[in-house]
């Protein structure tokens, strides 16, 4: 009989199997219906303030409904929060049109004051939205600091263009980066590990469907075939960032992990294109009317199509974290407690 070596581990015992939890929306187009026809009459009536109230309506409606292992996420936020900083926003676009109707110079400064604090706003619009998240009673946060703010926002994409566009895929992986490596779930960080080739080869496939648009317009108008080769040029444009997009939307997810937990998803060029064009069509035929279904159809494409590849078991992962964040105490949920109720 062969010896069995006490401090050899067992792998086959001890390795946590991987479990896929599906992301659901369970929202409905006529329960939506309802709420949006009441936040679009309120806001009217009040001249636009009800508006705060609305969005906060409207994301703990969504939120409420995005369910993940069977448990729905909560939008934690105040009307009066989302209020103070549309009251700011508001100052900032009047106080703009002001100085540009004073001076065009004036309005340019206003224009580089704006970009110079864009990412300050951003970085408060990200730490607010994620705190007033929460998935079973724990938190999200985001941790990122001023510095790190100002260039993956501002100072890498100057790059990007003073090397005509050489480092634009280090510019998204540096944004990417900057947004998920910082964002929290309780105490554990989600990581990003995409590089400067995964974005590179999207780039190119981009710059391959332009390219080629461009070819055939010019073929196109030499022939006298205008109006057909400005059609196919627009289609091919408007198509290749449809076939674009949902390569960069599952490139995210799939270099995305939180702790040993990891995330897939799904999305095609062909379903992109089918939920939003038909999202469209139907909006502008019913006058608007059809947009909180076609709302509800594009977050359950959004949602369906994303899975979460846990390691173990997910109610250990969660109860382990309430432990953390208990054991914390405050610290966390006041550790970043300035907002200007900005959401993204």
């Amino acid at each position: 009989m062969t010896e069995i070596n006490p401090t050899m581990p067992e792998l086959h015992q001890s390795a946590s199997p991987i479990i896929d939890h599906s992301f659901e929306f369970e929202g409905k187009g006529g329960e939506y219906f309802r709420i949006w026809m009441v936040n679009v009459l309120l806001s009217i009536i009040t001249l636009g303030i009800y508006s705060a109230w609305a969005t906060v309506r409207t994301r703990r409606y969504f939120y409420a409904n995005v369910k993940l292992a069977g448990e729905g996420f909560e939008y934690h936020a105040e009307p009066m929060q989302i209020l103070k900083g549309r009251i700011i926003a508001l100052i900032a676009v009047v106080l703009y049109s002001l100085s540009s109707a004073l001076s065009p110079l004036i309005g340019g400064i206003a224009v580089f004051v704006l970009i110079l604090v864009m990412p300050s706003f951003i970085l408060l619009s990200l730490r607010f939205s994620r705190r007033m998240t929460s998935y079973r009673n724990i938190r999200f946060s985001f941790q990122g600091g001023l510095r790190e703010a100002y260039m993956s926002i501002l100072v890498w994409p100057l790059f990007s263009l003073f090397t005509l566009g050489i480092l634009f895929p280090l510019a998204q992986v540096k944004l990417k980066r900057f947004i998920l490596n910082n964002s929290r779930y309780g105490t554990e960080k989600f990581v990003f590990t995409g590089t400067y080739s995964d974005y590179g080869k999207l780039l190119l496939l981009y710059i391959g469907i332009y390219v080629a648009a461009i070819l055939q317009l010019a073929l196109a108008l030499t022939v006298g075939a205008s109006f057909l080769g400005t059609t196919v040029f627009i289609v091919l444009i408007y198509g290749g960032f449809f076939f674009i997009q949902p390569k960069y939307m599952n490139l995210v997810y799939r270099r995305t992990t939180l702790r040993e937990h990891s995330f897939d998803s799904t999305y095609t060029g062909f379903g992109f294109v089918w939920v939003w064009f038909s999202n469209i069509m139907l909006t502008v035929v019913t006058l608007g009317l059809f947009f909180p279904f076609a709302k509800v159809r594009l977050t359950k494409y959004l949602a369906e199509n994303v899975t979460l590849k846990a390691k173990g078991s997910l109610d250990d992962f969660v109860a382990s974290e309430t432990q953390k964040v208990s054991a914390l105490g405050q610290e966390v949920g006041t550790a970043f407690d300035f907002d200007l109720g900005i959401g993204i």
